[in-house]
């Protein structure tokens, strides 16, 4: 069983928040306004047992015409987090789900332009 839960954050307050619950391999986590705590986040989900390799998508500007998607791994989201995302704000998306729509965009992209290969 899937299981889906959403966090926010504020970068100015310590993040007080079940990690052991949100570390949880088989869930996907979303961090609302989560840019400037990305690295902690990060951090924490690590020490509480989540996989270094755990698929992470950063979505700035969401639904906005300016809107860009960043994918990572979990222990590389405070570096992307710093050097990809602009002013905009961001959301965090972390799970083994968002490798499988990662995968799914790729291989349709791949198919598009297999004809002209």
């Amino acid at each position: 069983m899937r299981r889906s839960s959403l966090a926010t954050s504020d970068a100015r307050e310590k993040l007080e928040i079940d990690w052991t619950t949100l570390a949880d391999p088989e869930a996907t986590l979303a961090v609302y306004m989560g840019k400037s705590a990305a690295e902690e986040v990060a951090v924490r989900l690590l020490d509480h047992g989540l996989s270094a390799g755990t698929p992470v998508a950063l979505v700035e500007n969401a639904i906005l015409p300016g809107e860009r998607i960043f994918h990572t791994r979990l222990d590389l989201l405070g570096l992307t987090s710093k050097t990809a995302l602009g002013d905009g704000p961001a959301i965090l998306l972390i799970g083994q789900a968002l490798g499988c729509s990662r995968r799914k965009a790729e291989k349709r992209r791949s198919n598009m332009y297999a004809g002209f290969i």
